[in-house]
């Protein structure tokens, strides 16, 4: 049953003013809704005391009482429902739950809304114990209550604190946060839960740092305490980044000497915001947090309140809303008590609670036996448990003490040079991204990939086969013979050693045999996806300058005259024998492939990778991931499947396992784009070995890759974009199944740092390759403590040899590596990571604008420039929607550019000229119409106004 009834608000009122209403429409009303506002009211009447009480009257009562969730408790409040209507004048009634509020004339007092607050909270107590003992977790249930209307609780901050104290035994103390996130509980929840978790570091601070920073702020007309935040200021933006940083300090609040003698408590809070833009050396940041400190003590008066008003910052129930780091110096005489008989001193009171993320406090005091010189600091580091463990506050609390020492004694150091660990500590943070040396393993490791292969064409059985392809099979010799013959016909053609050779062709035997030959003829591999948009094929091919075009039938026209052809479907190309000359095999430092990927400038850009760090990759392979998995199958030789595109670099991978011995089977397109056929093929082929992007297999396990009693792989490979937690969690909790997790950008061949699901319970990037090397570096090239997030460097001989025929772009990635030997370099990934307590690497985002969409690099500015190439397209720019369980989307968002008079075209002609401009041109991506931008709007990529395709 709903009702119509007037909703009338209940204007805020200020101390002493009446309270008043006015009418702000009409709402429908359901029974349980009604009764979850009576309940809210009755509760929030004690709150405004006897003389001005907020009533609420439900007419329709019935029915209504009983939806609450213990009939006793409904009953009681249907009897003081009926006592309210009694005894009570109402003016009007209703509104929504937990909203405004209806005026009655007459006072009732408050014992009616007392006996309902504490029936509801009876109610909640029982209801929780109920849904306690049968398994429920206390926590979420507390959560789904509070969270389904009854905001009555909002003035029952004493009882239901305890509540949440008793809870506090049945779940663990993040949950409280997790629950507020999701099911909106009331502010005061979250303070009770933080005053619950906290604990306090000792923050040092050694006699002669004290003695330097008295010197430096005597020198500078400073104050010991402006010193101190010129510390944390600089301590928290090279944590955290931030050059706008605000923290909080208490003011006594004593300004007029007439407060003298009177007792009562004046204190008042500054927020204290100091700029560290343009990276100021120490003495330049302590001048500008005297500059700020003054003039806040200026207006030390100001209440906090109006401050807060004024300023209106987004409000969040989780933390305070200007500044969440706290600072205070005690640096007063302590008080005297001098009582006949009685010896007294200053004990320290435990609060109760964490009222900040982290509040550093320090107390001045005068060392026995020393002058004003010898003033030393005892300082604590109260931190919320809830945010940081005990371990993360001490190292914030040594990095403290570490930068303010440094900072006093050489005020002269820009801010971004103080140290924040000690020399000992960067060497350590190095070492841990070292990877194993190869000579441990091997003194003489294969020079190619083709060594290994030679050798396995020779330990192989005739029966073995190499890769199924959906054009047929071929054993390990035959496809030696076939690969040798594809390098004989390449020999003809002229193709020597360095040049490139773009392999054209559909998934077939053929294209794994035509990689083998063109490293054969110590050409340079340069594959080419048969997929591709042909403006996409045209740009590769252009950048790429390929000596020849390896082509089949189906993809012999999709190269234009412009190259050199060979379509090895042709009668002429099955007749050629052996090479007409010897072809000397590369060496390591030798190009073996040259993949291209997305760039900034719609361009692709082609990446040389060398000889020596793909057999690297082939040997690291072997021991760690080829052998394990071999001896956790209980048979000799696995089936892998290739399901990547034949010019992404994961597609190596399963190439390796071939190389090595194994059987490898290249799906075809339509299977391997289709989760449902994918899972059917694993069951028909018996595959063991799956290596796709997490989106991919997300998307396999729910087509029920391991579903039912069938056949299901042994081991999955998951690269190309961050694997989400529950993926992980699900992966690891599998019997019998092998997970991996790899990262490696193209410019490091393919995969240079990898992860076993089962030796860690969280997603992280793994330990590096052998002759890998990873460092987390800061913006000058130093190591980043643990805990604080940097820039992801890849160094060793991984490394690609750099963008071919672009060397500036080359330069740009490819640094000198301060830790290396001389004349080595190190990649720029644009990652970022942080290296965690447990010496972990974990994935943190990117340092540009560059996405993943199913396991492919994009550059949005990249398709935004193909975009504006059109003539129809004034300003263009590209965004990546949230992923789902198809992974992240892209969208483009276009101004169409002014039209000729007398030349009008629908805006839809228009658009779908686009679409067909971009699909010959990018894989295929959608376009959307921006209406109304202005011809001076800049395209601010990712922004939230843009609308969701």
């Amino acid at each position: 049953m709903t009702l119509d009834r007037p909703m009338y608000r209940v204007k805020r009122r200020l101390l002493g003013e009446p309270l008043t209403t006015e009418r702000v429409g009409e709402e429908k009303l359901s029974n349980r809704t009604a009764l979850g506002v009576l309940a809210s009211d009755c509760i929030s009447s004690s709150a405004y005391g006897s003389e001005e009480m907020l009533r609420v009257l439900v007419p329709v009562v019935g029915a209504a009482a009983f939806t609450m969730v213990m009939p006793v408790t409904g009953a009681i409040l249907l009897v003081l429902l009926l006592l309210t209507v009694c005894y009570s004048d109402v003016v009007t009634i209703y509104t929504r739950a937990g909203g405004s509020y209806v005026v009655a004339r007459e006072n009732f007092g408050p014992n009616v809304a007392q006996v309902a607050a504490v029936a509801l909270l009876v109610d909640y107590v029982v209801t929780v114990a109920v849904q306690v003992s049968a398994g429920t977790n206390a926590l979420i249930s507390l959560a789904h209550l509070v969270g389904n209307g009854w905001t009555g609780l909002d003035h029952l901050q004493l009882p239901v604190s305890v509540l949440v104290i008793v809870l506090l035994a049945y779940g663990n103390l993040r949950g409280v946060r997790e629950a507020g996130r999701m099911f909106a509980l009331p502010a005061y929840l979250f303070i009770a839960a933080m005053s619950l978790v906290f604990l306090v570091a000792a923050v040092r601070v050694p006699e002669e740092t004290v003695a330097a920073m008295v010197r430096l702020a005597r020198s500078t007309a400073s104050s010991t305490f402006m010193v101190l935040h010129a510390a944390l200021a600089a301590l928290l933006h090279r944590m955290g980044g931030d050059s706008d940083i605000t923290i909080g300090t208490p003011v006594a609040g004593r300004t007029d000497e007439a407060l003298d003698p009177l007792v009562g408590f004046f204190v008042n809070t500054l927020a204290l915001r100091t700029d560290l833009g343009g990276d100021p050396d120490f003495t330049e940041l302590l001048s500008r947090v005297r500059e700020t400190d003054l003039a806040a003590y200026a207006h030390q008066e100001l209440p906090f309140e109006r401050l807060v008003e004024a300023v209106r910052p987004t409000r969040s129930l989780s933390r305070h809303p200007l500044f969440q780091v706290m600072l205070t110096l005690n640096n007063h005489r302590p008080p005297r008590l001098d009582l006949p008989g009685l010896e007294t001193r200053l004990e320290g009171v435990d609060t109760g609670g964490a009222k900040f993320d982290l509040s550093f406090s320090f107390t001045e005091r005068t060392a026995p036996g020393t002058g004003t010189d010898g003033a030393c600091l005892d300082g604590t580091l109260e931190f919320s448990q809830d945010l940081f463990d005990a371990e993360t506050a001490v190292r914030i609390a040594d990095r403290f003490t570490l930068l303010l020492a440094h900072a006093v004694r050489d005020p002269a150091t820009v801010v971004g040079d103080l140290p924040l660990t000690s020399a000992e500590e960067q060497r350590r943070l190095l070492d841990l991204g070292e990877g194993e040396s190869v000579s441990r393993h091997d003194t003489a490791p294969p020079v190619t990939v083709l060594d290994r292969f030679a050798a396995t064409v020779t330990s192989a059985r005739s029966r073995d086969i190499a890769v199924t392809a959906p054009d047929g099979s071929l054993s390990f010799a035959e496809l030696d013979a076939r690969s040798d013959r594809i390098a004989a016909l390449l020999a003809r053609a002229g193709a020597d050693a360095g040049d490139r050779v773009a392999v054209l062709l559909p998934r077939s035997t053929d294209s794994i045999a035509a990689l083998l030959a063109v490293l054969k003829a110590g050409a340079v591999h340069v594959p080419v996806d048969d997929s591709l948009p042909q403006g996409r094929i045209d740009a590769v091919l252009a950048d790429a300058r390929p000596h020849t075009v390896l082509t089949a039938d189906a993809t012999h026209s999709r190269a234009t005259a412009r190259w050199h052809r060979l379509n090895l479907d042709s009668p002429d190309t099955g007749t050629a024998t052996a090479p007409l000359r010897k072809q000397a095999r590369p060496g390591p430092a030798e190009p073996a492939y040259l993949l291209h990927t997305s760039c900034s400038t719609g361009r692709p850009k082609g990446v040389l990778v060398g000889h020596g760090s793909l057999a690297r990759l082939l040997e690291h392979h072997r021991r760690h991931l080829f052998g394990p998995s071999v001896r956790a199958a209980g048979k000799p030789r696995l089936d892998v499947a290739l399901t990547a595109a034949l010019s992404f670099d994961a597609a190596w991978d399963p190439v390796l396992w071939m190389l090595d011995g194994h059987r490898l089977h290249v799906l075809d397109d339509l299977t391997r784009r289709d989760p449902e056929a994918l899972v059917e093929a694993v069951g028909v082929l018996g595959l063991d070995v799956l290596e796709s992007t997490p989106t991919h297999v997300r998307q396999l396990l729910d087509a029920g890759l391991f579903a039912g009693a069938g056949r299901a792989p042994s081991v999955v490979v998951l690269g190309g974009e961050a694997v989400p937690a529950a993926l992980w969690d699900d992966l690891r909790a599998r019997p019998g199944l092998t997970a991996w997790n790899f990262y490696g950008p193209t410019e490091a061949t393919v995969d240079t740092l990898t992860a076993d699901l089962r030796a860690t319970g969280r997603p992280v990037l793994g330990a590096p390759v052998e002759g890998t090397a990873v460092r987390l570096l800061d913006d000058r090239l130093r190591p980043v403590p643990v805990g604080v997030t940097g820039d992801l460097y890849l160094a060793g001989a991984s490394l690609a040899l750099g963008y071919d025929g672009q060397s500036a772009a080359t330069a740009s990635r490819f640094v000198p590596d301060p830790y290396g030997p001389a004349g080595t370099r190190m990649y720029r990934t644009g990652d970022r990571a942080v290296r965690t307590p447990d010496d972990a690497l974990e994935f943190a985002g990117r340092a540009d604008g560059q996405v993943k969409v199913r396991g492919f690099r994009v550059e949005p500015e990249g398709i935004a420039a193909v975009l504006a190439e059109h003539a129809d397209v004034a300003q263009a720019a590209v965004v990546a929607h949230g992923a789902g369980s198809g992974g992240s989307r892209l969208a483009a968002y276009v101004v169409l550019a002014a039209q000729p008079a007398g030349l009008i075209r629908p805006a839809a002609e228009q658009l779908d000229e686009l679409r067909k401009h971009a699909a010959a041109r990018l894989p295929g991506c959608p376009a959307a119409r921006l209406p109304g931008c202005p011809a001076t709007w800049s395209p601010p990529a990712g922004s939230s106004w843009m609308p969701s395709p």
